[in-house]
């Protein structure tokens, strides 16, 4: 990779948003019990994917007549945020009580078998429904201030996966040569290589795309390398610095309608 410059620029010329189609996949839609406030503080559900995956999005069903319509904010963490998790990803949305509240991010490449959560905050007059009798076997309910484990429980929940789309993969040792591979793309087109020193989702302010979701952060943003697709699927190599080191890498493909893959982080 060439040496990171930070060139707004180009990344509002060719960053992009829309991926392919997110479908619900893990899903808990039992609503019998009331089964916390957002001002309880600390709210969390556990899941797992079965398979390898990208989770493009979540939801939650809102409790029926606590609250009226307020700001719903979802979060994707590797583990509890006060056990030292990263945060994966995020998206808000208005969300009004009795009803599902479903929010979008720039997919992101999960493992299998491998235990993520989901962080819900909003405004406090919101709350959750959901059930006590353990319906998913796959995570749990975290509450309150420290963010408190009730095994047996689960929130009303779904999360989204894409179709099969670019996908982003990375290899090598940072600081060190880096091998960027990709595959799904389509072919023939010019691709940019993006970082940033963050997860967020920055909404690009103007060029062809504007409009559009990443699944990086502001921190450090910029486009690294522009490289050729190809017929679909290829690799690069390049040197990656100390700066670039646990940072986060998307592809961007410039098309019509632009094609974003996962984030990945740096190793």
């Amino acid at each position: 990779m060439r040496k990171f410059l930070l060139s707004a620029a180009l990344i509002a010329a060719t960053t992009v948003g829309a991926n392919a189609q997110c479908n619900i996949d893990q899903n808990q839609p039992g609503t019998s019990v009331y089964m916390a406030g957002f001002s309880q503080g600390d709210l969390a559900q556990s899941f797992q994917h079965q398979v390898a995956n990208s989770i493009c999005g979540a939801g939650i069903f809102l409790q029926p007549n606590i609250g009226s319509t307020d700001n719903v904010t979802i979060e994707l963490w590797t583990t509890l945020p006060n056990g030292g998790g990263n945060m994966l990803a995020t998206g808000s949305a208005q969300g009004t009580q009795g009803t599902w509240c479903d929010v979008t991010w720039s997919p992101v490449a999960i493992a299998a078998n491998t235990t993520y959560y989901l962080r819900f905050a909003g405004n406090t007059t919101l709350g959750i429904a959901g059930e006590v009798s353990n319906p998913y076997s796959f995570g749990q309910v975290y509450a309150n201030p420290g963010y408190n484990p009730f095994p047996s429980f689960d929130y009303s929940f779904r999360t989204t996966s894409g179709s099969a789309g670019l996908t982003l993969s990375l290899r090598g040792q940072c600081p060190g040569t880096i091998t960027v591979g990709w595959s799904n793309a389509t072919p023939n087109k010019q691709m940019g290589i993006v970082f940033a020193s963050n997860t967020g989702s920055y909404v690009i302010p103007g060029g062809p795309c504007a409009g559009t979701q990443l699944g990086l952060g502001t921190s450090n943003l910029q486009l690294v390398n522009t490289v050729g697709t190809g017929s679909g699927s290829g690799s690069v190599n390049g040197r990656a610095g100390t700066n670039a080191c646990r940072g986060y890498i998307q592809l961007v493909v410039v098309e019509s309608p632009c094609t974003t893959s996962n984030v990945v982080q740096i190793p």
